[in-house]
């Protein structure tokens, strides 16, 4: 399943068995899971995520790997005189 984040990349989740609830807009499963939203991933033992919430509740265990890439709000670095 794909979902378009608000802002950034889209929110894929996948599983062998996922349950959507299309008018509370929530997916569920108890199986092993893994959601990825650009280079980040997460693989956890089942999810219960609420879109209309903003809200991700992962099953133990849980794995995750994210970027070592933060974007600089600051700008360039300025030269040393």
């Amino acid at each position: 399943m794909i979902a378009q984040a608000r802002s950034g990349p889209p929110l894929e989740i996948e599983s062998e068995f996922l349950q959507v609830f299309v008018p509370s807009e929530r997916v569920r499963t108890h199986l092993p899971v893994r959601v990825r939203q650009g280079p980040d991933e997460i693989h956890a033992g089942g999810i219960d995520a609420d879109n209309l919430a903003q809200r991700l509740q992962l099953a133990a265990p849980v794995r995750a790997y994210f970027s070592s890439k933060v974007p600089s709000r600051l700008g360039p670095p300025r030269p040393t005189p």
